[in-house]
């Protein structure tokens, strides 16, 4: 799911994506079975966990359902509209190894040294492809689109795990762990962002993590001093105007309107549609371009490059546009279940957890507002979240009980 396989200098192997998702499903499936089966999973959390769990497969089996009778899917679209909520299957897999290891760190730490060598590899690409006028591991340039640029330069897409690495990177570094190692990770995931992949909103999700991540990281006079710090940063950039001149970027004028514009388009063609159709849950269904029944639909009305309002450019929208009500199960739930957990470690004190709950929830909603945590592009980093919150919360009621 890092796309190593894509160093593989072989068109087949990009255009196998989806079948290399299938693969990925079954896996996990297997493993859900193993880990069910061999009752790898106890842990105190279990039952709140699982009650999401079953809701979300309930929610899912529901509004495919709707869409395979409203728009006749076949099997591989069917495949294809459940692929990104099949990776959910991960989640007690991903518990059982954090249960095994009584810790979430020596996954998340393998995890993070795998991203960041896979970054390493997109940057020789990217230079390579953009200033070297040679075609480096070339699958990553077409991985999603052929003409992906800005400011005529090739982009690469950061990978489904990367928001797991850079809060992984930059709580060990203010933890005291490796902090060489880890210095030098964060600022080369922050150079990838802003140069590579040149995403403005990821950029500012990655500060306002970090902002956070200083805000709970340290206690006494320390506390009081970063804390400070922080407040005169802000301070300085609202009166700089510099903050003004970030959202002005994200407006309907500006040398990015058109992105902005575009994104606004596809919210009233959709809630355009959401009125026409009103299904029984309020939503269109799980949809996927590949039916022509959907891509009807989904087309767009004004004359673009894009043939399509993608669900991807909406952001949390696009979850609204799926689930309609329902979306509450599938989105909001666990957000409620990670402010829980949040909240009892700031109660009991357990610095750690304070601090990795602050990262993991701060990334995981801020980036989720613009960009559908949902979506293909993102669904497999969801398991584990949603891992981390459960196993964390499971440990603190430990400690409750021992109390």
């Amino acid at each position: 799911m890092l796309r190593y396989l894509l160093v593989i200098p072989a068109e087949a192997i990009r255009e196998s994506s989806n079948n290399q998702n299938l693969i990925v499903v079954i896996l996990g499936g297997i493993a859900l079975f193993l880990t069910v089966y061999y009752k790898r999973v106890q842990w105190p959390s279990g039952k709140l966990f699982r009650n999401y769990f079953i809701g979300y497969v309930i929610c899912i089996a529901a509004v495919e359902t709707y869409s395979i009778i409203q728009y006749r899917y076949s099997l591989k679209t069917i495949a294809l509209s459940l692929m990104p909520f099949l990776f959910m299957a991960y989640l007690f897999p991903v518990i059982a190894i954090f249960c095994r290891n009584n810790s979430v760190e020596p996954l998340l730490s393998r995890v993070t040294d795998l991203e960041l060598f896979i970054l390493i590899i997109k940057f020789i690409s990217w230079m390579a492809n953009n200033f070297w006028n040679r075609e480096f591991f070339s699958n990553y340039i077409y991985e999603f689109a052929e003409n992906w640029k800005r400011n005529g330069i090739y982009r690469f897409e950061a990978g489904q795990l990367f928001g797991i690495a850079f809060v992984y990177s930059l709580y060990s570094f203010l933890r005291g762990k490796k902090r060489i190692k880890y210095f030098l990770y964060i600022s080369f995931e922050f150079f990838f962002i802003i140069a590579i992949e040149q995403s403005r909103y990821r950029t500012i999700v990655l500060a306002v993590t970090l902002a956070v991540m200083c805000y709970f990281a340290y206690q006494g006079t320390k506390k009081i001093l970063i804390r400070a710090l922080l407040i005169i940063a802000i301070t300085v950039m609202i009166v700089s105007g510099v903050i003004a001149e970030v959202m002005h970027g994200f407006g309907g004028v500006g040398k990015h309107a058109s992105s902005f514009l575009l994104r606004q388009e596809g919210i009233f063609h959709y809630i355009r549609l959401m009125k026409r159709q009103n299904s029984f849950f309020g939503g269109l269904g799980l949809l996927d371009y590949s039916n022509i029944n959907v891509f009807l639909r989904m087309q767009r009305t004004s004359f673009s490059s894009y043939k399509i309002y993608h669900l991807d450019d909406v952001g949390i929208f696009g979850a609204i546009v799926r689930f309609g009500y329902l979306a509450v199960v599938i989105y909001v739930w666990p957000l409620i279940l990670q402010i829980k957990t949040f909240m009892k470690a700031l109660h009991i004190k357990k610095q750690e957890y304070i601090l990795l709950l602050a990262g993991m929830g701060t990334y995981l909603w801020v980036y989720c507002i613009v960009s559908n945590c949902f979506d293909l592009q993102r669904a497999f980093a969801m398991p584990f979240y949603l891992a981390i919150f459960s196993y964390i919360n499971g440990e603190m009621m430990k400690m409750e009980r021992r109390i």
